[in-house]
């Protein structure tokens, strides 16, 4: 087993050409795997610069909105709108007051305002993670 090993070997590298082909595969895998090594590393480091998108609200037009709706719908929403911004204010998450009022737009409309302010209690808990 060990002289058809040599043998193998000794073929192999023998031929300028075969040389050069497993050569090059050789460094192909070498690299390959070095690459795939290091990409976690550069991902979570590109990750580090990426920071908080600022939300220009200039572009959001609600009088369209406000107009296709009746009043008092119109003073129900602001009146859940202002009690969302209330509550992000007193847990200190003022510039997530937007997020939050089109989430509960989204998902909690239909449902007691008590369940959506439990969310709140995952902003708290994501935002202090971060």
């Amino acid at each position: 087993m060990k002289a058809e090993l040599i043998k193998l070997a000794l073929s192999l590298l023998g031929d300028e050409k075969t040389r050069k082909k497993l050569l090059i595969a050789v460094l192909s895998v070498i690299v390959g795997l070095l690459g795939m090594m290091c990409l976690p590393f550069i991902v979570l480091h590109s990750m580090d610069k990426i920071g908080v998108p600022e939300i220009s609200t200039s572009a959001v037009d609600q009088t369209q909105f406000l107009t296709n709706i009746d009043t008092e719908k119109t003073a129900e929403l602001e009146v859940t709108g202002q009690t969302i911004a209330n509550a992000m204010s007193v847990i200190g998450l003022q510039e997530q007051t937007i997020k939050s009022q089109l989430i509960y737009l989204s998902f909690f409309e239909d449902k007691e305002i008590s369940d959506f302010f439990n969310m709140l209690d995952f902003f708290l808990v994501r935002m202090t993670e971060l």
